[in-house]
């Protein structure tokens, strides 16, 4: 269960997509809403109260190998690993713009009545961007990103992405992002503890939500002498089964 906070959502303005949109299957990932990951969401408990299915995309990346729940793209020489319980990505200095890195859900899956979250442990300089994004095949889709010095949360129609609003980023405030439908309602939340969560925008939700692959991602929009690293952790907590109320 989780606190809410609602704080605000306006059209703030347009923005860039990045992402390598090839990979995963047509075909919703249908589960028992116990985890897929790396193994570690089918723990003893209640069974989930979620519907939908992105709720089983549950990782904590501390096997130190890609789960089979995603693939991974990644244009070098940006390297990508899983070390330390983290998924790292370190960023190339001096390298073409546009260069992009991070991992894709191999299936694609249901955001309705259910909820994806991440922690943020570390997000690279201004110049490059780390994200979440749930996208489907007519690019619709949810996202938020650390966009130079904003935590953007965003959404597409027909591959036109929209501002809902754009807080000056706050690495304490914002460790936690998280995406959720409910009801017919999508909303965009931040946490420090992945527990407590503050509503930054929500909307009617303005499609199906299904069919919906997610990016956990990098983006260098230009070269950069020193473009940093993002590293990722507790993917929907990490383990255990995920509830939604």
């Amino acid at each position: 269960m989780w606190r809410s906070v609602v704080v605000f959502a306006v059209l703030a303005g347009c923005g860039r997509l990045g992402f390598d949109a090839t990979g995963a299957s047509s075909v919703d990932d249908a589960t028992d809403g116990n985890g897929t990951g790396d193994g570690n969401g089918s723990g003893d408990g209640p069974a989930s109260n979620c519907g939908g299915t992105v709720h089983t995309l549950v990782d904590d990346f501390g096997d130190g190998v890609t789960a089979s729940a995603f693939t991974t793209f990644c244009d070098s020489p940006i390297v990508m690993a899983e070390s330390g319980g983290e998924l790292v990505v370190t960023l190339a200095a001096n390298q073409p713009p546009e260069r992009l890195c991070g991992y894709r859900s191999a299936t694609t899956h249901d955001l309705r009545d259910s909820r994806i979250f991440i922690e943020v442990l570390e997000v690279p300089n201004p110049q490059a961007q780390a994200a979440l994004y749930l996208l489907d095949a007519q690019y619709n889709g949810f996202g938020i990103s650390r966009e130079g010095t904003t935590l953007v949360m965003s959404k597409w129609l027909a591959n036109n992405q929209m501002y809902l609003t754009n807080p000056e980023y706050n690495a304490t405030q914002f460790r936690w992002w998280q995406i959720r439908e409910s009801a017919g309602t999508t909303y965009w939340e931040t946490s420090t503890d992945g527990t407590s969560w503050t509503v930054r925008a929500s909307e009617p939700t303005p499609f199906a939500a299904t069919g919906l692959t997610v990016y956990l991602q990098t983006r260098m929009w230009q070269s950069e002498p020193n473009p940093g690293v993002a590293r990722f952790d507790n993917l929907n907590g990490g383990s255990g089964v995920v509830q939604c109320n």
